[in-house]
């Protein structure tokens, strides 16, 4: 590790956006968290949490600054994301409850718990990480943090040539979970950069319905349909969900009347 100067903020890796993970003993992968991402920085006593864009957001989660205070190295730059949880999935919408919340009553009385998954490392100690491969980087993580709640460690498995990513992905999926993130297990941090070492892969949400019927057209449509009429099967019995008219041109009309 290259010694540097004081530790500061660091402009985060960004991820590609990609439709599936790539395989291979290369990459490894770990669940993508429906959060904010912040940049956490120690140095000596002081301790302060960066989003993306630099902005300052230590008084929104006292709870995690006294949690890295606590912590036995007094210089580091990591990077995280902070969430909520509704149920056993990450809420985007319950962290947004203390969206504005700096003093500690209100934010207290807000309700809202929340935690920081710490996932790769940048600075340790006068030393800077980035070169370092992302596998020496979460190792290093992983032995330099004490893991008490608040603080979490965002763990990865290994990726194979038998399809564990797609597996952990339809897994993500039947779990609710917002996606995948795959990374290039032997990458360096590249501060500011989207780059393909790191392929985020979203979950697409699945439902089951059942066509019930279809309202009567308007206009050009007078003479066909307006829309489906949409339902889920439920033990009560069909509950409308929705009525869906876009999408159709004239020969799927013609199709679906028939």
């Amino acid at each position: 590790m290259d010694e540097v100067d004081d530790p500061g903020f660091v402009q985060p890796m960004l991820a590609t956006p990609a439709e599936r993970p790539i395989e291979g003993e290369h990459w490894v992968y770990e669940r993508k968290l429906d959060g904010i991402r912040l940049i956490a920085v120690r140095n000596r006593e002081t301790v302060r949490l960066f989003t993306r864009n630099g902005h300052d957001r230590s008084a929104a989660y006292p709870e995690v600054v006294e949690a890295l205070v606590g912590q036995r190295h007094d210089r580091f730059v990591a990077d995280a994301e902070v969430v909520a949880f509704d149920g056993d999935a990450t809420s985007f919408a319950r962290l947004q409850r203390r969206s504005g919340l700096s003093d500690p009553a209100r934010i207290r009385h807000s309700g809202v718990g929340v935690f920081l998954y710490l996932f790769d490392l940048m600075h340790l100690e006068g030393h800077s990480c980035i070169d370092l491969a992302l596998r020496d980087r979460t190792k290093l993580l992983s032995e330099a943090f004490d893991f008490d709640d608040p603080l979490r460690l965002s763990e990865h498995l290994n990726g194979d040539d038998s399809g564990t990513g797609r597996r952990l992905l339809a897994d993500a999926c039947d779990r609710g979970w917002e996606g995948l993130i795959a990374k290039r297990a032997d990458s360096r941090y590249d501060p500011g950069r989207r780059s393909r070492n790191w392929l985020k892969i979203k979950t697409h949400g699945q439902q089951e319905l059942v066509v019930a019927g279809y309202t009567k057209g308007q206009g050009r449509r007078s003479d066909a349909f307006g829309a489906l009429v949409l339902g889920v099967q439920e033990p009560g019995g069909l509950r409308w969900a929705g009525n869906v008219g876009t999408g159709f041109d004239d020969a799927e009309i013609a199709r679906l009347l028939a």
